[in-house]
């Protein structure tokens, strides 16, 4: 009779399937951690996750307790004959203004924002800050429509759909620049706002670096 061992010298599978890569979650999201780790020969150990080399012992994670921008997920799977396997995926926590006003109640029930003043006040500039760039947004989609409409107008000559979209684009111009001066300026607001409330020990530190980071991040991506 004679005796085969099997040495097993293969690694488990480790699939992540959320996130995925470069996939761009709200900072006031929750994300489930979803993934696969399987070993089909001496079965599996030990499986770590863990976000930007810090260990979890959860697979749903409120990202508000992250930074905005890129962030590492990496699973690494251990089988009982010590073969180790790793699955990394990179993604992406952003900000809107929705999330900005999820991060103020946030920071308000945790006690980091005190007070009645600020909050509604914040809030309500945020909401404005959300009219203002829908407005010039609906203007710049009617003004896109009219060049549609002229360039495809078999009445006009291309002298005269040549000067009608000129005038056009000029308003588009036009309007990208209030926008960003309408954004600005409501930003620029908040700030103050957010200023005056730490020097009034109405915000913490912490609530205040995340508000700022938020606030910074609208400047570029609104």
């Amino acid at each position: 009779q004679v005796n085969f061992t099997i040495i097993d010298n293969a690694p488990p599978v480790v699939t992540i399937i959320q996130p995925r890569e470069t996939e761009k979650y709200l900072h006031s999201e929750n994300l489930v951690i979803d993934y696969t780790a399987i070993d089909d020969f001496s079965g599996l150990a030990t499986t770590t996750i863990m976000i930007d080399g810090r260990e979890l012992a959860t697979t749903t994670i409120d990202l508000f307790d992250y930074s905005l921008g890129q962030h590492s997920l990496v699973i690494t799977a251990l089988d009982k004959a010590g073969n180790q396997a790793q699955a990394q995926v990179n993604f992406e926590i952003i900000a809107n203004v929705d999330s900005t006003i999820s991060d103020i109640e946030v920071i308000h029930e945790r006690g980091w924002l005190k007070g009645r003043l600020y909050r509604p006040i914040l809030i309500n500039a945020l909401r404005l800050l959300e009219i203002e760039a829908r407005y010039f947004e609906r203007e710049q989609n009617l003004t896109q429509r009219l060049i549609e409409r002229t360039q495809n107008n078999p009445k006009l000559t291309d002298k005269q759909k040549q000067r009608l979209i000129e005038q056009y684009n000029k308003k588009i111009a036009q309007l990208k620049k209030n926008r960003a001066k309408a954004i600005e300026h409501i930003l620029d607001a908040i700030e103050r706002l957010l200023n005056k409330a730490k020097r009034q020990n109405q915000l913490n530190q912490q609530g205040y670096d995340i508000m700022i980071s938020d606030v910074n991040y609208l400047r570029i991506n609104l």
